[in-house]
């Protein structure tokens, strides 16, 4: 048996991922099938592409893929696939208005996936930078939204975003 904390990288050249019938994820890595497998982005803001873990449907890790670059194009596919589905995050394209209550932010916003209403209790628990000029918003509920890049929004969006600088 090994080391439950051993960390095994994956040669991609012997991982294979697809579907089965009813859509679950399935690999064959090494030879060895997996009639389902998880995959996980061990560095989601930052490095979103490499260092996925493939693990089993009890979370045992089967190992890293260091890039998905590294896949032949179908498997590399149905990872990405699998993975924008897991890590399904709206953006923001819109700020309607930010407004401070007692004790909380309520920020109004128009996402990628429609209207959202978020409360904060404070700015530095639920707003966080992975990069210069991008955004990623965690309400109390936690439920979560990205700025991309605030350069990016609108005029009326930048005046609403400037009261909370």
């Amino acid at each position: 048996m090994r080391d439950p904390y051993e960390i095994v990288m994956l040669n991609a050249g012997s991982v294979w991922f697809g579907r089965s019938e009813g859509g679950v994820l399935q690999a064959v890595i090494d030879g060895v099938e997996y009639p389902e497998v998880l995959l996980y982005r061990s560095y989601p803001f930052s490095r979103p592409m490499e260092y996925i873990s493939v693990r089993t449907p009890k979370e045992e890790e089967i190992g890293l893929i260091r890039e998905l670059e590294e896949l032949e194009a179908g498997s590399r596919e149905e990872a990405v696939r699998e993975l924008n589905l897991r890590y399904l995050i709206p953006r923001v394209t819109h700020i309607e208005s930010i407004a401070q209550k007692p004790a909380l932010w309520i920020w109004k916003v128009e996402t990628t996936l429609g209207a959202m209403t978020l409360a904060l209790r404070n700015l530095h628990e639920h707003l966080q930078s992975p990069a210069s000029g991008r955004y990623l918003i965690t309400d109390i509920e936690g439920r979560r939204c990205e700025i991309e890049s605030v350069e990016a929004l609108d005029s009326h969006s930048r005046k609403q975003w400037n009261k909370i600088l």
